[in-house]
């Protein structure tokens, strides 16, 4: 709210230090003019420091303590391992597919750079105009250089995606930013991709919607093998409505039955 005649204070606004570069008489050209704004540094002595030393300080009680109005392709923070791009006048697109929103970052074993980055993609460039057409990203990319412009670049790692192929409310994990394995849906169901594998003692566990009663169980426990079992000790049972057996084809009917290892086989005679 502004201040207004009704106010009781001599003042009516306060700007205790305002200052403005404005190149008057023509157009810079690009590039020439180097300017730093403020600039504070502590020297390089840390230990002559109270712990309590600070070089800025906001306090008091305030509506907004610091406010960013960046342009495109402006960094709002540029720190050592922090960055935040502003994004207030550039919108994704066609044109411009992707846009880092904050990233932070980590060299490791002073070699690679391991960066952490949250952005978004134009994902769904067919739907509504709006957020439907927006994929966004959270996860890790390896070296490169931070852009406060377009994609984020480097070698994309996993991560966590928002509203994949149109499945709005929804939530993947996908490898390289772009190969998705396993998907909440916004209702709260789950869906594995084409490729999902069991490994070997590894197990599925199918819960019971009846409390107190045994939940079936459904893992490999050698190669080949794959085993049901229920978690209460009781018996497992598979109910089909019709099984086919391709390695048990042949020409004509046949009788179905089980040799004394179990083995279930194919046989033109009744079984003995």
């Amino acid at each position: 709210m502004a201040a207004t005649s009704s106010t009781t204070s001599l003042a009516h606004q306060v700007t205790p230090l305002e200052v403005d570069l404005n190149i008057v008489n023509g157009t810079a050209p690009a590039h020439s003019l180097w300017y730093q704004g403020f600039s504070m540094s502590g020297g390089n002595q840390p230990q002559a420091f109270t712990t309590d030393s600070r070089e800025f300080l906001f306090g008091g009680n305030i509506p907004h303590h610091v406010q960013f109005d960046g342009g495109s392709g402006n960094w709002l923070i540029d720190g050592d391992n922090v960055f935040i791009p502003s994004t207030k006048t550039e919108s994704i697109n066609s044109g411009n597919p992707a846009k880092l929103y904050q990233e932070w970052d980590q060299w490791v074993s002073s070699t690679s750079n391991m960066r952490f980055i949250l952005w978004n993609a134009f994902g769904n460039p067919t739907a509504s105009t709006g957020w439907e057409q927006a994929v966004v990203h959270l996860g890790a990319t390896v070296d490169g250089d931070q852009k406060a412009v377009g994609d984020p670049g480097g070698s994309k790692q996993a991560d966590l995606e928002w509203n994949v192929a149109g499945n709005y409310g929804s939530l993947s994990i996908c490898g390289y930013a772009s190969a998705c394995g396993f998907r909440v849906n916004g209702d709260g169901s789950s869906l594995f991709n084409d490729s999902t594998a069991l490994l070997n003692n590894k197990q599925f566990i199918f819960y019971s919607p009846t409390p107190g009663q045994g939940s079936p169980i459904l893992h490999s426990t050698a190669a080949d093998t794959l085993s049901e079992t229920t978690d209460d000790g009781g018996v497992a049972h598979f109910n089909a409505g019709a099984i086919n057996l391709s390695s048990l084809t042949g020409t004509g009917n046949a009788y179905a039955c089980l040799d004394a290892s179990g083995n279930l086989y194919r046989s033109a005679t009744a079984c003995q």
